[in-house]
């Protein structure tokens, strides 16, 4: 699991699943840490093609 803390420094823009999921929600606090959070699960599944071990 990714520490969110980690993630701060990344630009969200490269994470479409995080902005559309978040784009409609108005409380962005704790809503866009955890869209964050289906990001990125989302893209170790799409990248899982690639990755061998889980």
């Amino acid at each position: 699991m990714i520490s969110i803390g980690n993630s701060l420094g990344v630009d969200f823009k490269k994470y479409q699943y995080c902005n559309e999921c978040c784009k409609e929600n108005i409380n962005l606090t704790k809503l866009y840490l955890d869209c964050f959070a289906v990001a990125t699960e989302l893209i170790k599944i799409r990248h899982q093609k690639f990755i061998l071990k889980f």
